[in-house]
């Protein structure tokens, strides 16, 4: 809900651009929008600067039944449209090796995508504890519970079933999942939930508007995540910065922002993902020490900063 297609090249914003003449287009779609930055380059004889956000070959069963064939088809395509292009930002370096290995030989560079981590960072110990009591009495959750949050789009490729059943494993009457976010699979999550032992502890939000995302993240006590089709996972980022730490698959895209032991774990089996969310519930103590660290690793990918970065590319 709330989707936009970008406009046409013919259309008058498209026009607007090309007489503000400016020295460089910077792309962030490899779609409508770029046939847009690609007419503008091609008009003005500048060059496109372009950030690739998207593992597609993690996303070709929704349209190739056939995973080999899935994967040539995301290597041409994306082939086809970085050659038009004159730099790459890649966030990670799984995304850099992965256009390597699709024969793209445009010169890549490697900048993690930054947040506004201000927007993240609880200003008070009141205001978090304002919100947190709001959601929590929302879903009957009490105070002395530990949250378990997952934040994100719900689709397969997202492997929630996995965290789901590993909740129900764990019979911990002490612990809550809070998953928030709306998506094409929610109905078969919703349908699994109900499966598990303590399904009346798993609750299901919807979607929520940006700007209400802090808050939701400041109810939480722990961030979990099974996905491993990330090209780098802003709500890691985002939970971080929150003071949540994170327990998520182990992946080269969470490489240096995720430190086990120190602001979270990377687990890689499902037995992990429950021994270290049952250390971190029962552990107070470790858990604050992680949540301030947590804090700190955040800071490290502020916008500011990616910004400085992304100037030198220009």
């Amino acid at each position: 809900p709330g989707a936009r297609a970008a406009c046409i090249p013919g259309c008058g914003y498209a026009k607007e651009l090309l007489d503000w003449k400016p020295d460089l287009i910077h792309s962030q779609c490899e779609f409508s929008s770029f046939l847009i930055a690609g007419k503008i380059a091609s008009k003005l004889e500048i060059p496109i600067v372009h950030t690739y956000h998207t593992v597609y070959e993690d996303y070709t069963h929704y349209f190739c039944p056939v995973k080999p064939w899935g994967r040539q088809a995301a290597a041409l395509f994306s082939r086809l449209i970085l050659d038009k292009t004159e730099r790459v930002i890649a966030p990670t370096d799984k995304v850099k090796r992965l256009l390597e290995g699709y024969g793209v030989t445009r010169p890549i560079d490697v900048i993690p995508t930054g947040i506004r981590t201000r927007e993240f960072l609880p200003e008070s110990w009141q205001q978090v504890h304002m919100e947190r009591s709001g959601i929590r009495k929302r879903f009957g959750i009490g105070e002395d519970q530990t949250v378990l949050l997952s934040l994100g789009r719900l689709a397969r490729e997202k492997n929630l079933e996995e965290v789901i059943t590993s909740f129900g494993q764990m019979h911990r009457r002490d612990m809550e999942l809070l998953i928030v976010g709306d998506g094409p699979y929610r109905k078969e999550l919703e349908e699994l939930a109900s499966k598990q032992d303590g399904h009346e502890r798993i609750h299901f939000a919807g979607m929520v508007s940006p700007q209400e995302v802090p808050a939701w993240y400041h109810a939480g006590d722990l961030f979990v995540c099974a996905s491993n089709s990330e090209t780098q996972g802003i709500t890691y980022l985002e939970a971080l910065s929150s003071g949540l730490p994170v327990i998520c698959r182990k992946d080269l895209c969470v490489e240096g922002i995720v430190r086990d032991r120190e602001n979270g774990y990377r687990y890689e089996t499902p037995k992990e993902l429950q021994d270290y969310c049952r250390l971190l519930a029962d552990d107070g103590v470790m858990r604050n020490l992680m949540s301030a660290e947590a804090v700190r690793t955040g800071l490290e990918y502020d916008a500011k900063r990616f910004g400085e970065k992304v100037m030198e590319v220009y």
